[in-house]
């Protein structure tokens, strides 16, 4: 067989087999999408719990501390109410107790209560997230970890190929490479076909006997009047 139609049928299975690796990679690649994003959805309403959790600490922390000052103060107005010198001073003082002191102790004590139970709310909720965490990754834990080994191992060997095929580039003749990539452009993977019953198995079309001659002495560069493909017998690949 004509080395170079060889090296061009050896190049079109190496690309052929890259290919087929795409939809390969892509199909495990989703499955892999899938069950992660379940995953990272768990976890991420897992974090803003966790945030929404730190936060209540940090308000209720900062009520707490606004709260004791209202308190201090109003023992201080307490102890000048127990001092006033005057019925006017007295009832100033109480007036000022009732409108002012006492309501906003109260409305710190009511945003402490409503803080707490939201916060026994988001426990209830993280308890809940954690075991769901738990839950899948005991179901799906070990199935994604397989198909990170997959993904590795499918995108390993079209690694190799692609080097396989560097290889075999950088040996041809770059006008061998140039036409094969012309073909190859339209063919994709029928680039390079046997010839069956006279037939070529890229558009099943006969080949003239002028045509199958060359095919059969395989001394030359075939391709098929009829589609433009590369065509060859399979039993010259056996040939050394």
């Amino acid at each position: 067989m004509n080395q170079y139609l060889r090296e061009m049928i050896e190049l079109s299975k190496i690309d052929n087999a890259i290919t087929e690796f795409e939809p390969k990679i892509e199909k495990a690649n989703k499955e892999y999408e899938a069950v992660a994003n379940r995953r990272i959805a768990i976890t991420e309403s897992i974090a803003n719990l966790e945030n929404r959790k730190n936060q209540i600490f940090q308000d209720i922390a900062g009520y707490e501390k606004s709260l004791a000052k209202l308190q201090q103060e109003e023992k201080e107005h307490q102890k000048k109410i127990q001092m006033a010198k005057n019925e006017r001073e007295l009832e100033n003082l109480k007036l000022e107790k009732e409108q002012i002191l006492t309501p906003q102790i109260e409305n710190l004590n009511e945003a402490i209560a409503q803080l707490n139970k939201e916060l026994e709310h988001i426990e209830e909720q993280l308890a809940k997230k954690e075991q769901e965490l738990q839950e899948f990754q005991k179901e799906f834990g070990e199935y994604e970890r397989d198909l990170v080994l997959k993904l590795e191992e499918l995108k390993n060997q079209q690694k190799e190929l692609s080097q396989e095929r560097n290889q075999l580039v950088s040996q041809m003749d770059s006008k061998i490479f140039s036409f094969y990539q012309r073909i190859r452009r339209w063919a994709k993977e029928t680039t390079a076909v046997p010839v069956r019953d006279q037939a070529c198995y890229g558009c099943f079309m006969k080949l003239s006997n002028q045509v199958y001659l060359e095919v059969i002495k395989g001394e030359e560069i075939v391709t098929c009047p009829n589609c433009g493909r590369l065509v060859y017998l399979e039993s010259h690949l056996e040939e050394e």
